[in-house]
């Protein structure tokens, strides 16, 4: 883990997520079968996790039980099926376990986390953080594999909510492959396809009561919920004729946008050969989708990426961030290990990670991603480093934390290529040859900076391989290299990577990537993050030179946000940002867009009906503003009935106090709501 560089750890991981019970070191019953119980290998607890983050000097994503409530069968040897899905007490428990302190038990500054369905009493966040300080005991009690003799929190900052919980029956019916007591098993029994209780809505509102459950304990951790991975997943992931045909993505953010920290996604891309050159095309041509959607803005329905549903249902949407807590290269139909004696498994797993890694860096939002080892050797390498280690190695030659990816572009669809403004002076160049057959001469050309002459390459490849084994028979190698600079040329052969580490002389003036104009409806947010590069690099300060009154800017990151208020609709808004470089002397750029704010058109409240006591209408509108429905019952006094925040148009509302007495409506459009 140090020789890669890996710094954060998913826990537990997978669909055992859903079923795993942290504080008892146990498997609830999959899918409603009480002999399914899955297995746990030893010294894989908790406490053995937090023992391995703390040699590994590495943080941790906790994925928390969505899926199965905590209950003992009757002698408390083993996890029983339990009537309902996993709790939020329980997930609060295991927050406090990791990072509640042990001087506020028994004070009234203890967090009560309360009882759960299945009628477990979860104690206090103290009680937790006292096992957790505490030596084994001399009779076991059941708790001592969490007894660690770790006074001090842990820290355990990034949290998510289940594990792909749209596999849970849903969409498509049967069991599904991600358990969730939601609903009984088995679905002959109780059906699953399409049941409201599994609905991305449920999902979305258990993560909300999750999160408030959690920050309770600790109002300083991350908690995350699962989308649908675009573009691929818009193929399965609505229902048509049930609301709307939403996708999941919208269905669930609607529900928790307000309660989140980062989005979750998982990505196994599908690829038509078992050569690896389809597969090698997907990060250049599908990340970018992935996470900035395509076609003209605004982007809609299936040409919606993850930032433009982070925009539309998240209130503070610069603040949210991006996790991909799986992704490999092992999908159908399966890469042959090699060809005609040419490796071909272990270098594809290479350059992939390596391309979907740096490209995912590229964007400011994202903030981690983790490498699915499918077969142990892709990563562990059967006790040598598997070619993903390899190619985290090479990526820490080309960037360490808090270095800053620039604009790079090559001509060629099969050469990839990344660059990089380091803290130290040096400029990170990576360059990737997709192509499985020939070497590229490649001609390098930067702008904007002056380059030593001389720097050092490191190489990883085919040539690294003396057999088609999926682990390389060496790691990466070094040199020096000569007659760089500004423009020079470097070969690459077939399938593999170089980083190259230029020194950068002198200092130049920022350069500030351009921003494109904006034309949004009323409420819809605008957010970017501005880009600049410096060479050497020292610190960057944003400001606005002009803009309207409500729109930020981060000093520090650049990030921009703007939701224009209703008396901003019709309006054409001009922007002008400046980047400041600290050096000596300090310099500057400047860049100028325009912000266009559509008309604001008036709602409408068609159709309504009124059967059952339940009074229903559906709210028509732009897509944007917030809708507030209040009810009068003279024409005077107004209440707010429902508040929804820049929601999928058009939706329905249903007013369950209606009775025969007369009551009237209205919709007021914001922002700003009374």
């Amino acid at each position: 883990l140090k020789q890669a560089g890996v710094t954060a750890m998913r826990y537990p991981g997978g669909s055992y997520a859903d079923s795993y019970q942290w504080s008892s070191y146990q498997m609830t019953p999959a899918f409603g079968q009480a002999g399914n119980l899955g297995y746990l290998s030893g010294a894989t607890d908790m406490g053995h996790f937090i023992q391995l983050m703390s040699n590994a000097q590495a943080q941790a994503v906790i994925s928390v039980d969505w899926g199965s409530g905590f209950l003992w069968n009757s002698n408390k040897t083993a996890m029983a099926i339990p009537s309902t899905n996993g709790s939020p007490q329980e997930a609060a428990a295991w927050v406090a376990y990791c990072n509640s302190s042990i001087n506020i038990y028994g004070t009234t500054n203890d967090v009560t986390i309360g009882v759960d369905a299945e009628g477990n009493n979860w104690q206090t966040a103290g009680y937790w953080a006292m096992i957790r300080a505490a030596s084994p005991l001399a009779q076991n009690d059941g708790y001592n594999f969490l007894r660690i003799n770790h006074p001090a929190p842990v820290g355990i900052r990034y949290w998510e909510v289940g594990n792909e919980p749209y596999g849970d029956g849903y969409y498509g019916g049967g069991n599904g492959y991600e358990c969730d007591y939601a609903v009984p098993y088995p679905y002959t029994n109780y059906t699953r396809d399409a049941n409201a209780q599994l609905s991305p809505a449920a999902y979305g509102q258990a993560v909300k009561a999750f999160s408030i459950a959690m920050k309770a304990v600790d109002p300083t951790i991350k908690v995350g919920a699962y989308s649908s991975t675009p573009p691929g997943d818009y193929s399965w992931d609505y229902i048509s004729g049930v609301n709307n045909g939403q996708h999941w993505t919208p269905q669930v953010l609607a529900q928790c946008g307000s309660n989140i920290d980062f989005v979750i996604v998982h990505w196994y891309p599908n690829f038509s050969d078992n050569l690896g050159t389809n597969l090698l095309s997907e990060a250049g041509s599908i990340i970018p989708v992935m996470i900035n959607g395509t076609g003209p803005y605004p982007h809609t329905g299936t040409n919606s990426g993850l930032e433009d549903w982070i925009t539309n249902y998240c209130p503070n949407p610069a603040n949210v961030q991006i996790f991909v807590t799986e992704f490999g290269a092992d999908n159908y139909p399966y890469l042959v290990n090699g060809t005609n004696g040419v490796p071909i498994l272990g270098p594809v797993e290479a350059l992939f990670a390596a391309d979907c890694y740096s490209t995912w860096l590229n964007y400011p939002a994202f903030a981690n991603a983790d490498w699915l080892d499918f077969d142990g050797d892709s990563f562990l390498g059967s006790g040598s480093n598997g070619p993903v280690v390899c190619a985290m190695q090479m990526l820490r030659h080309l960037c360490n934390p808090g270095d800053a990816f620039v604009k790079a572009t090559s001509d060629t669809s099969n050469l990839r290529v990344q660059g990089v403004a380091r803290q130290d002076g040096n400029l990170g160049i990576l360059l990737i040859n997709e192509s499985i057959n020939s070497s590229q001469t490649v001609q390098v050309t930067i702008s904007n900076v002056n380059l030593n002459t001389t720097g050092t390459i490191y190489q990883f490849g085919t040539n690294n391989w003396t057999s088609t084994n999926e682990v390389p028979a060496t790691g990466p190698t070094s040199n020096s290299i000569s007659s760089v600079g500004s423009t020079f040329s470097v070969t690459l052969p077939a399938y593999t990577m170089d980083v190259l580490l230029i020194p950068v002389l002198g200092n130049t003036p920022p350069v500030l990537a351009a921003i494109s104009n904006y034309t949004v409806n009323v409420g819809q947010t605008v957010t970017f993050t501005a880009t600049a590069t410096n060479q050497p690099p020292p610190p960057l300060t944003f400001s606005l030179l002009s803009a309207p009154t409500n729109a930020t800017l981060n000093a520090a990151t650049g990030a921009f946000s703007w939701r224009p208020l209703v008396t901003q609709a019709n309006t054409t808004n001009p922007v002008s940002l400046e980047v400041t470089a600290s050096g000596t002397p300090s310099l500057s750029a400047t860049q100028s867009f325009s912000i266009m704010v559509n008309p604001l058109t008036l709602p409408s409240l068609t159709p309504v009906s009124f059967s059952n006591s339940l009074f229903t209408m559906q709210i028509r509108g732009q897509t944007g503003p917030d809708y507030e429905i209040q009810t009068s019952t003279n024409l005077t006094q107004w209440s707010a009935d429902f508040t929804t925040n820049s929601p999928a148009m058009p939706f329905s509302w249903q007013d369950i106090a209606a009775t025969n007495s007369a009551r009237f409506y209205r919709v007021v459009v914001g922002p700003p709501l009374p």
